[in-house]
């Protein structure tokens, strides 16, 4: 699990949850009072929304106390935390209790503090979102999964629920809608989440130090993080020239696209889908009529016959079993499948990989490259030679 500076997941968390309903609200306000009900994004028989979300973010954050602390315990604490003045809420596990919102943020206190400490204590690592590239560097102690396999592509968040004119768009801190004095915000967090101060004193001010220690001292992990950052740089550059050449391809019609050495797009998942004969993906498998799911766990297979990814049986056997004991009437439970990679993919990435440049972005990122062999074959790379 992660965690973050306290007011920075404050922020986080309402840019991407509350900021799009506080926006939209506003609008609507706005134009009713004008009088322009037929721009309104809400039916002008309806009225606008009750504000549940408060009208800023000031607003909200005070009426949200423990934020972190909440979600990391309980994800049912989610419904109260984005709308603090629901009704009814549903209860926070499964077969628990219902309680109101307020009772929920009331009885959060000492006893679910320790009891949250205890679960995190169990984990091999409680990183931080600030210091995301230190944990993922001891996650690959941990795995031994190579660099390029770590790297990652920074995407832009999905803000929810945002009107159109800002879609897209994340309001500066300074922002009279967010936090135009940081010192008082920062004061009203400190008051309004102890507990969430108390877990990143615990786990996120302490957590760099502790990966410096692992991995060998403050210098070899500069320099570890310093390779990391230009194998994320080159994947971010080799993501970009992909997604040109397909928007370029999708621009010409449908007749022409098979001339164009363009690739398929990829996302996330794209040095595997690049690299490997076969890939990972979530699946589901159904349950005989009157089985058990609890029972089933042990018998299912979780994986395929070849890992994508050093993910061990038991982890996808505890994900199957909370997912049974989550959803107990369940027809089906998770696994993780393994799946052939589409010829024509592998075609369209050798053809666009044979340019000049592109090959060096191929080479930067660490991936294996494509021998022009491959272009004409239906197998897949399936060593580090780029072999067919």
């Amino acid at each position: 699990p992660r965690g973050g500076e306290p007011l920075a997941y404050y922020l986080s968390f309402w840019r991407w949850a509350i900021m799009g309903r506080q926006l939209t609200d506003r609008e609507c306000r706005e134009k009713h009072a004008l009088g322009k009900h037929a721009g309104a994004r809400v039916l002008p028989e309806t009225a606008c929304p009750d504000r549940l979300h408060g009208s800023s973010f000031v607003e909200w954050a005070a009426s949200v106390p423990n934020l972190q602390s909440r979600l990391l315990l309980d994800a049912g604490a989610a419904t109260c935390i984005e709308e603090p003045s629901r009704r009814n809420p549903p209860p926070l596990r499964l077969n628990g209790p219902k309680q109101s919102c307020a009772a929920q943020a009331a009885n959060f206190g000492a006893e679910q503090q320790k009891e949250l400490f205890k679960i995190l204590d169990l984990h091999d690592i409680v990183g931080s979102v600030e210091a995301f590239d230190e944990h993922l560097l001891v996650l690959q102690k941990l795995t031994e999964w190579r660099t390029a396999d770590l790297a990652y592509v920074h995407n832009t968040p999905c803000y929810h629920h945002l009107p159109p004119q800002f879609k897209g768009i994340a309001l500066p801190d300074s922002h009279p809608l967010v936090c135009p004095n940081r010192t008082q915000c920062a004061e009203l967090i400190q008051k309004i989440a102890p507990i969430d101060g108390a877990v990143w004193r615990r786990y996120g001010l302490p957590f760099r130090a502790k990966v410096a220690r692992e991995l060998g001292g403050e210098s070899v992990l500069d320099t570890r993080l310093a390779e990391f950052k230009r194998q994320r740089v080159a994947l971010a550059a080799l993501a970009q020239g992909l997604a040109n050449a397909s928007a370029e391809a999708e621009r010409l019609p449908r007749g022409q696209l098979q001339n164009v050495a363009s690739p398929q797009r990829y996302y996330p998942e794209l040095r595997v889908r690049m690299s490997q004969r076969s890939y990972c993906r979530p699946g589901k498998v159904a349950l005989a009529k009157g089985q058990l799911a609890e029972r089933a766990v042990a018998t299912i297979p979780p994986t395929g016959d070849t890992f994508c990814m050093p993910v061990p049986p038991k982890l996808i056997q505890l994900m199957q079993a909370n997912y049974a004991r989550q959803r107990p009437m369940t027809h089906h439970l998770p696994i993780v499948e393994l799946h052939s990679q589409p010829p024509s993919s592998v075609r369209g990435f050798a053809r666009w990989a044979q340019r000049a440049g592109n090959a060096q972005l191929v080479r930067a990122a660490g991936l294996p490259s494509v021998p022009p062999a491959c272009e004409a074959s239906d197998l897949i790379p399936v060593d580090e030679r780029g072999r067919c």
